[in-house]
């Protein structure tokens, strides 16, 4: 098993440097990294200088719609679908030409089997507990989408896409159907953990500050496959190198000099590992910091008008105005307090204290046209502080429960991955709940002294209070 490894490895490289015609850095080498549970990743052989090329891939050795030969068979049918959609297809096409594709070498790198959240049994995902990422799998959806859009296309083309060879790829016994949808989640999973947005050159990159595209950007962009750049690994702190794309071709570059022995890491994004574990089927401790519980906009809704009951226009009213204002949203993010210096966004935080206005003082504000403001008061702290222990008991164990389940040896690992990812959630609502129970107290206590020194007829200085992680 190890030497086919590396004899795939050893093919996919020979057919890089020789028919795809890339240009790789002499001291750029692909390694093995299974043994850190990694699969293959790229290392320095030398030390390497901050903006040095590393590899140079040309743009006609991807794999995307455009330059495979199913755009001349079906360029229409290829064109009517969004970009995710047209290169599963395309993926399914030259999965199923085996030793006739292009790209053989190159696809047969790729995994047959994920542990992306998609694939998960009911079971497993029931071990995420309380975690929101579970309402984002999309598994249902997805394959009404393949049943509708992707199935008609191949089984109408029998003479491109053999149903026997499809069958034969799935390895089930299962119905043709059947098959090309678990064959098109194959390709989709895919798209998800390897796939690049393929931009026109380095001058028109759609990217924002730090080199990221939008979600927006991202669902319109075309998809290609790029060999070598999507065997990279991904590190938040330890990212050294980027993608920079040119008229023929994409060159990855390091961001900073990079040492003898090191890894060449990508980066992607400030991504929470619960979004990791549903793309990419892995997790690193190195996104812990940008771990997220989400909370819904239904949660808040609920909690917030038992502090302030109102009738259902008042309501709708409240948040149309506020929606016009930007501030609403269908779930908010409460963050770890070392990545942003709010735990909890300001548009949540707008969203419970417009809420909570009196009538008046909310048609005075909607009359004047005043936005919402952000600023957390003992009154919205109380409202989070409910939001918080409302989530907390969507989790059945304890912080300290679930690392003593970590230290089992024999814990499975679709198991260990799922505790892991609702340690992150638990302590952050452990850290904010620590934080707001503090500033209530804290207000109470304010209250209080300001109440004694008015019954001693002693001037006092009435500001209004804000919690510190604003």
């Amino acid at each position: 098993m190890d030497s086919d490894f590396q004899e795939r490895s050893n093919a996919f490289l020979k057919w890089l440097l020789e028919e795809a015609s890339a240009k790789v850095n002499s001291n750029v080498k692909l390694i093995d990294l299974r043994g850190q549970g990694a699969g293959r990743g790229l290392v320095a052989l030398a030390d390497l200088e901050q903006g040095e090329e590393l590899f140079t891939i040309p743009r006609t050795a991807i794999i995307s719609v455009q330059n495979s030969a199913l755009s001349e068979k079906l360029r229409s049918v290829l064109e009517d679908l969004d970009p995710w959609l047209s290169l599963i297809v395309v993926l399914v096409y030259e999965r199923l030409q085996g030793p006739d594709s292009k790209w053989k070498p190159y696809l047969d790198i790729h995994p047959q089997q994920f542990d992306s959240l998609m694939f998960w049994s009911q079971q497993e995902l029931s071990e995420l507990q309380g975690s929101a990422v579970v309402q984002k799998i999309g598994k249902e959806e997805a394959d009404t989408i393949f049943k509708d859009k992707i199935v008609p296309i191949v089984i109408s083309r029998p003479d491109l896409f053999d149903p026997a060879k499809i069958v034969e790829l799935v390895k089930a016994e299962i119905t043709v159907e059947a098959a090309i949808v678990a064959l098109a989640h194959i390709m989709g999973s895919t798209v998800m953990a390897y796939a690049f947005d393929i931009e026109d050159d380095s001058e028109d990159q759609l990217e924002d500050d730090e080199g990221f595209v939008s979600d927006e950007e991202e669902d319109t962009l075309p998809k290609g496959m790029v060999p070598m750049a999507d065997i990279m690994n991904a590190d938040a702190d330890r990212n050294n190198a980027r993608l920079f794309y040119n008229k023929a071709s994409l060159t990855m570059k390091a961001l900073r000099s990079i040492r003898q022995g090191e890894e060449i890491l990508n980066d992607y994004g400030p991504l929470p590992r619960s979004d990791l574990l549903r793309r990419y089927g892995y997790i690193t401790n190195n996104y812990a910091q940008y771990d997220v519980v989400e909370v819904s906009l239904n949660d808040v809704r609920e909690i917030t008008t038992k502090a302030m009951p109102l009738e259902l226009g008042e309501l709708d009213s409240r948040l149309a105005y506020l929606s016009s204002e930007g501030w609403l949203d269908d779930g908010y993010d409460i963050s770890r307090a070392i990545v942003s210096s709010s735990v909890f966004p300001l548009n949540l935080v707008a969203l419970v204290r417009t809420l909570l206005l009196s009538p008046a003082v909310f048609s005075t504000m909607r009359a004047n046209k005043q936005s919402a403001q952000a600023c957390i008061t003992s009154e919205v702290a109380e409202v989070l502080q409910s939001l918080v222990l409302k989530r907390q008991a969507d989790y059945s164990t304890s912080v300290d429960e679930d690392k003593s389940m970590l230290q089992d040896p024999f814990i499975e690992g679709r198991k260990k991955l799922a505790v892991q990812i609702r340690i992150g959630e638990k302590e952050i609502l452990r850290q904010a709940l620590a934080e707001l129970q503090a500033f209530v107290a804290d207000a109470r206590r304010t209250k209080s002294s300001i109440t004694r020194k008015r019954d001693g007829d002693e001037h006092v200085d009435e500001g209004v209070k804000k919690l510190k992680f604003e």
